[in-house]
C-alpha cells in the first residue's frame, strides 16, 4: 500500500491510497474463496468450482468488486494509523481505479494546534472586597426570603413592595381574540419583579376586584419580547385577586440561628458568615474573569482550523440544551419557541454557530495546554476530592459510597481536571499571583452548615455535588455531557 497525503483547508485531509499488484492479487484470491462458497455452478459442488470457471461464468469483474470491497476499509484504517491521523467525520471515498485498487479519501481530522507564545500571555488579578452595604443588602434579602406574606388588616390599594395576584389576558389591540392562553393567579412583587413599566403603573393603586387595562406598543426591533409582539400594540387586562404585604422578621438571635442552620448564634455572627460567603463568591467571580481573559488571549494567538463537523456537533449539543432549558425552566417546547420567535431551526442553528465555534476553539486550545503542561488527574486526586465533598456532609460514609460510583467518579474526574487546568492557565497568566487581590487565604474544611447566601447568590458547586444534592438514584450513564450556556432570559411579558 502506498499513501499520499494532502492537507486541505478547514482541517481536511486528502488521502490517495493505492495497492500494489501483489497485495491486490492476494485480495482477488480471498475474493474468489468467498464468492465460490456463495454461488452454485452447474457440474460443481458448492465451493469446489475452480477460479478459472468462476471467472468465465460470473465474470472477473465480480471478483474485482469483491476484492475492492474487502480492501477499502482495512486500507483506510492502515493509512490513518500510518499517518497518525485522527478523523472526526465520516470519510468521503472516490474510487478512481478498480484493478489494482486505488482510491481517494477526503476526511475532516482533529486540528493541528499551534499555541504560539502562550507562556507570555498575561492577565491581572482582580481586586476583591466586600462592603458593609453588600452585607446589609444580603441580610435584607435573607429576611425577605424568610418573612411571611399576609393580606393587610385593612383593605387598601396596591403599592410598591406588595405582592399581588392577578389574572392576565393579552390581545392585540383591535382584535377580540386572545393573543395566548390567559395567565391565572400570576404573582408579582410590585417594584421588584421585572414587569413592563406600563403594567407596573396599571397595578399601582388597584384594589382587590379591580380590572385594570393598559396598552403597550412594542418596537419592531425590540428583541426583549417574543417575535409575535414586535411592531404591534398589545392590550392587557389585569384582574386583581389578592394584595399582600410583608412584615420582615426581627433580626435577632432566633433568626440568625434559623437561616444559618445553627452555625451563627447572633446577628453579628450571621453578618460575618455572610461576609465570608460574599467574599468567596467575589473570589470565584475573579477566578472566572481572569481565567476567561487568559483563555481568550491564548485562543487569539493560537493557530488552528476548526473542522466544520466538530462545529456542527457542538451546535447539535447547544440545540438540545436549549430544548431542555425551555422545557424545564419555561414549560415550553423548542417548536413553540421557534414559532413565537418566528424563526426556523436552521436560523437558530446559524445564530448559535459563531458562539459554538468560539467555545469549541477555546476547548481545543485548553486541551492542547493540558497536554503541553502535563495536567492530568489520577485516582488519588479523585479520592481526595471525594473525601473533601463527603466530609462536608453530615453522613460522610454514606456520601463517600455514593460519590464512589462510576458515574459520579467520572463527573468528579472531569471537574478536578478542569479545575487543575484552569488553575494552571491562571498561574501562567498572573505569574503565580493568583486570580484575586488580595490573594486567597487557606480556609477551614467546609461543613454541611456553611453557606447562608440567598439561593440566587450561592457560590456555584460542581456537577458531582449537584448530583449528590438532587439525585437519590445514580443515572445509568458512562460520562458527563457538556452544557451550553443558558440563553438570556427576556423581560417578564406577563
Amino acid at each position: 500500500m502506498n499513501v499520499a497525503v494532502e492537507r486541505l483547508p478547514e482541517s481536511q485531509i486528502l488521502l490517495d491510497i493505492t495497492t500494489d499488484e501483489q497485495e491486490f492479487a492476494k485480495a482477488l484470491d480471498r475474493a474468489y474463496r468467498k464468492v465460490v462458497t456463495q454461488v452454485r455452478l452447474p457440474g460443481f459442488r458448492p465451493g469446489k468450482a475452480p477460479r478459472r470457471v468462476v471467472e468465465q461464468m460470473l465474470g472477473r469483474e465480480m471478483l474485482v468488486e469483491q476484492a475492492d470491497r474487502d480492501l477499502l476499509d482495512p486500507l483506510y484504517q492502515q493509512a490513518l494509523e500510518k499517518e497518525q491521523i485522527t478523523p472526526v467525520s465520516e470519510p468521503d471515498v472516490q474510487i478512481y481505479q478498480v484493478e489494482p485498487l486505488a482510491f481517494k479519501v477526503t476526511v475532516q481530522v482533529y486540528p493541528t494546534i499551534d499555541l504560539g507564545d502562550y507562556l507570555d500571555v498575561r492577565a491581572e488579578p482582580r481586586p476583591v472586597a466586600v462592603t458593609d452595604e453588600q452585607v446589609e443588602e444580603t441580610l435584607t434579602r435573607l429576611r425577605e426570603g424568610q418573612s411571611p406574606w399576609a393580606e393587610p388588616t385593612e383593605a387598601r390599594p396596591a403599592q410598591d413592595g406588595d405582592r399581588v395576584t392577578v389574572d392576565v389576558t393579552v390581545r392585540e389591540t383591535g382584535s377580540e381574540d386572545v393573543y395566548r392562553e390567559p395567565l391565572t393567579d400570576s404573582i408579582y412583587i410590585l417594584g421588584k419583579d421585572n414587569l413592563f413599566e406600563e403594567l407596573h403603573a396599571a397595578l399601582l393603586g388597584a384594589n382587590i376586584g379591580d380590572t385594570r387595562a393598559t396598552e403597550i406598543t412594542f418596537a419592531a426591533e425590540n428583541e426583549g419580547v417574543e417575535a409575535g409582539m414586535r411592531g404591534k400594540t398589545m392590550s392587557y387586562s389585569l384582574y386583581v385577586k389578592k394584595i399582600e404585604e410583608q412584615e420582615l422578621l426581627p433580626l435577632d438571635d432566633d433568626f440568625a440561628l434559623k437561616v444559618s442552620n445553627g452555625s451563627a448564634a447572633t446577628p453579628e455572627a450571621l453578618r460575618e458568615d455572610i461576609r465570608k460567603d460574599l467574599l468567596r463568591g467575589e473570589r470565584q467571580k475573579a477566578r472566572t474573569e481572569v481565567g476567561n481573559e487568559a483563555i481568550n488571549a491564548v485562543s487569539e494567538i493560537a493557530t488552528l482550523e476548526l473542522p466544520p463537523v466538530m462545529i456542527d456537533k457542538q451546535v447539535d449539543s447547544d440545540v438540545e440544551n436549549l430544548r431542555n432549558h425551555l422545557g424545564q425552566d419555561h414549560n415550553q417546547t423548542l417548536e413553540d419557541h421557534l414559532r413565537l420567535e418566528e424563526k426556523t431551526l436552521e436560523q437558530i442553528r446559524e445564530e448559535m454557530r459563531p458562539e459554538a465555534a468560539r467555545r469549541l476553539r477555546n476547548s481545543l486550545v485548553l486541551r492542547e495546554i493540558a497536554t503541553r503542561e502535563g495536567v492530568s488527574v489520577g485516582p488519588q486526586d479523585i479520592d481526595a476530592e471525594i473525601d473533601r465533598m463527603a466530609g462536608a456532609t453530615g453522613n460522610a460514609e454514606q456520601m463517600r459510597q455514593f460519590y464512589s460510583s462510576n458515574y459520579v467518579r467520572n463527573l468528579i474526574e472531569n471537574e478536578v481536571f478542569e479545575r487543575k487546568l484552569l488553575d494552571r492557565v491562571i498561574d501562567i497568566a498572573t505569574e503565580g499571583r493568583g486570580p484575586s487581590d488580595p490573594p486567597e487565604e487557606p480556609e477551614a474544611p467546609a461543613t454541611e452548615d456553611m453557606g447562608v447566601l440567598p439561593a440566587d447568590e450561592e457560590v456555584p458547586i460542581g456537577e458531582a455535588e449537584a448530583v449528590a444534592a438532587q439525585e437519590t438514584v445514580v443515572p445509568d450513564a458512562d460520562e458527563a455531557t457538556e452544557t451550553a450556556e443558558p440563553t438570556e432570559t427576556k423581560q417578564d411579558q406577563a
